[in-house]
């Protein structure tokens, strides 16, 4: 990994996010010097997530807190202040704190002493440079004060951000071979923020230590994965990690045509909704016979309700044809739900390559009105 590197500084506006009442009362009990001219003076600035989104100008979700203070020392600056925090993970250097309905997750700067391809053994660092050369990749390692001033403490973050180029930090190999998981993720974040062709020698890292995900647990495949496949651009993605050998378990010879078609039917009828099922549907798009389902849910971790969910939707798919009524798939409707039965239509719909419209927006409407009118009789 490269050394001297130059922490590069940019301004942006000051966001609604930085104005947040909760945030600035718990960044200035952090940075309770007010000395603050460069990035060594911070105590505590606003890392990964926050940032990157502020750099490509979309919403914000979570806000977390970096901080040169051990945890011990965070808890005590929040019980001074009388400010709830939680220790949600002390062994990762991770508190939370709450306040105003709000949490803030707050991570103390650290470095890794040992990585074994699974977990890293972890120490504290003072050090913004240190921290972020552990960090997966570049568009992860921007930090943030309040006043709207960005700092990219490897001087690559913020272009490559602003270039939606997902670049690990460092060398690729190493990476990967620090934590396998960060093939998933290489693949997440490209969906989620990348453009053109993602980056050649680190898909090539990628595959050559693809064998490395096998050691992973089935709950980190599962979440990444899921991710993956609940993003929009999930067929897209999905053809690489295919054509890359990755995922053998459940890398089947799916026609991605046909799950970029349903994901165009999803978002047609508003079934898309990243807070519903939406990923466990399109398991049931990937699964070609009963085998392959079998086969998806043994290797991903999925809840009761997840694999309840998809097996309704596989097996409802199967018993669809073009010429079912809107009246038979209402009728089913009341054995099941009416998201459930839509999904499994739109799958036989794309599988088999007619166009559900007329139907779909007859159920659609249905299940509107059948709402207001429970909704009126409560």
């Amino acid at each position: 990994m490269q050394k001297n590197y130059k922490t590069l500084k940019y301004n942006t506006k000051i966001q609604s996010w930085m104005q947040n009442e909760a945030l600035q009362k718990i960044f200035f009990i952090l940075n309770s010097n007010n000395k603050q001219k460069t990035i060594d003076d911070f105590d505590a600035l606003c890392v990964g997530g926050c940032v990157r989104n502020t750099v490509l100008n979309i919403s914000i979700n979570d806000i977390d807190i970096a901080t040169k203070h051990k945890p011990n020392k965070v808890l005590e600056l929040m019980k001074e202040q009388k400010i709830q925090c939680i220790p949600t993970g002390l062994s990762h250097g991770t508190v939370t704190a709450v306040l105003n309905d709000q949490s803030f997750e707050i991570t103390t700067l650290r470095k890794d002493l040992e990585t074994d391809g699974r977990h890293a053994k972890i120490g504290f660092s003072k050090s913004w440079i240190e921290d972020a050369q552990r960090r997966d990749f570049t568009c992860n390692t921007l930090l943030c004060d309040l006043n709207g001033t960005i700092y990219d403490p490897l001087g690559t973050g913020y272009n490559d951000t602003l270039n939606r180029d997902i670049q690990f930090v460092g060398q690729a190999e190493t990476r990967i071979q620090e934590d396998a998981l960060r093939i998933l993720r290489f693949f997440r974040f490209w969906t989620y923020y990348g453009s053109a062709d993602p980056d050649a020698h680190a898909l090539a890292a990628c595959k050559a230590h693809a064998h490395l995900i096998k050691n992973l647990s089935k709950e980190r495949i599962n979440q990444e994965f899921l991710k993956i496949l609940g993003h929009q651009n999930a067929a897209k993605t999905l053809k690489i990690i295919f054509e890359l050998g990755l995922l053998k378990d459940i890398c089947f010879q799916t026609d991605l045509n046909q799950l970029s078609q349903f994901i165009s039917f999803q978002t047609r009828f508003n079934l898309d909704d990243a807070n519903s099922d939406n990923a466990h549907f399109r398991l049931a798009m990937l699964a070609r016979t009963d085998e392959d389902l079998s086969k998806i849910i043994h290797y991903l971790r999925l809840t009761n309700k997840s694999i309840q969910n998809l097996k309704k939707s596989y097996d409802e798919s199967q018993k669809i044809n073009e010429n079912m009524s809107y009246e038979d798939l209402k009728t089913q409707s009341y054995w099941l739900n009416v998201p459930i039965m839509m999904n499994a239509y739109l799958i036989s719909a794309a599988k088999h390559s007619f166009l559900p419209i007329d139907t779909l927006e007859n159920l659609k409407n249905w299940k509107n009105y059948m709402r207001t009118f429970l909704l009126m009789a409560l």
